[in-house]
């Protein structure tokens, strides 16, 4: 896969993080980082794994285009409404193990951890509150 050729290209398979089955499908360029992503949930179960992403992320969606344009794969039409089924589909896969967690933002926005509105917004908006839930409306950092 381009994924798999990528993370060889780049080092992942000599970093001695892979053992077994990662290993050898890293090496035979294989692996996906989803993949990765549930062995490490598996093997540290008491660990929590998030995501936060948009639903219409455009810097992901410009990514999948291209390299599915430059390796003559099909997906280089790929549209918002494309991209959010196929970022349910993973999240449902994630969604299987106890320790992850997932929040979808409306929008086509990207790196949310860099922006203060993250910081300002609950699951019921920016600035919002649910009562009673203890005055915390926010997340302290």
């Amino acid at each position: 896969s381009i994924e798999g050729g990528v993370l060889k290209d780049f080092g992942v398979c000599e970093l001695g993080l892979l053992h077994g089955g990662l290993q050898h499908a890293c090496m035979d360029e294989s692996l996906m980082l989803p993949t990765i992503l549930e062995a490490a949930m598996q093997q540290f179960p008491s660990v929590a794994f998030a995501v936060i992403n948009s639903k219409a992320d455009a810097e992901q969606i410009a990514v999948y285009r291209a390299f599915a344009q430059e390796s003559l794969l099909p997906g280089g039409d790929l549209d918002a409404d494309d991209f959010y089924e196929k970022l349910n589909k993973l999240l449902r896969s994630y969604n299987n193990h106890a320790n992850f967690v997932s929040f979808l933002v409306a929008g086509g926005g990207h790196c949310f951890l860099s922006s203060a509105q993250l910081y300002e917004t609950s699951p019921w908006g920016q600035n919002e509150t649910l009562a009673g839930m203890a005055g915390v409306s926010k997340l302290q950092v």
